[in-house]
């Protein structure tokens, strides 16, 4: 299952996909009142028509001003020597964040463009992972240990 989330201020819209066999569920939860919209498509499709059914929602969605997309994956989805805060950031150009959970990844805007400027790419299943989120136009990635799998991306047992 992959979990999109985007805060606007009392108002969240959540994307989950499930599986391949069921479709991705969008969810506006404004001020208490939660509308869920069950969709199927590529996650392109699927992240514009989140964002068709938040305007028609009502809901002003921009990502001026401090509003972000994030990505939560399982930390599964690391090989367990990249699993750390403290492992990622000593990888020119990443920038990693503690949370209670886990921890959070900056996605740049074009990863490939961006890691070119340092000496080193990051290792190859970390650049798939920024890909895939930017490919869904998330700002962060969200590594949790309880985070959703993907069957889109690889996952490792330890």
């Amino acid at each position: 299952m992959t979990s999109l989330g985007l805060s606007v201020r009392d108002t969240e819209v959540h994307r989950r996909h499930t599986s391949d066999e069921e479709p991705d569920r969008i969810q506006l939860v404004d001020r208490g009142n939660l509308f869920v919209v069950d969709l199927d498509g590529t996650p392109e499709q699927i992240n514009r028509l989140a964002e068709d059914v938040a305007e028609a929602a009502g809901l002003r969605i921009s990502r001026a001003g401090g509003v972000k997309l994030y990505l939560e994956l399982s930390t599964a989805h690391l090989p367990a020597a990249l699993r750390s805060k403290k492992t990622l950031n000593a990888i020119d150009g990443m920038i990693a964040e503690d949370r209670t959970y886990g921890f959070m990844v900056w996605v740049p805007d074009d990863p490939k463009d961006h890691h070119a400027d340092y000496d080193a790419l990051p290792p190859d299943e970390v650049m798939a992972i920024l890909l895939y989120a930017r490919r869904l136009a998330c700002d962060w990635i969200v590594f949790d240990p309880d985070g959703d799998r993907v069957s889109d991306l690889p996952a490792w047992e330890d």
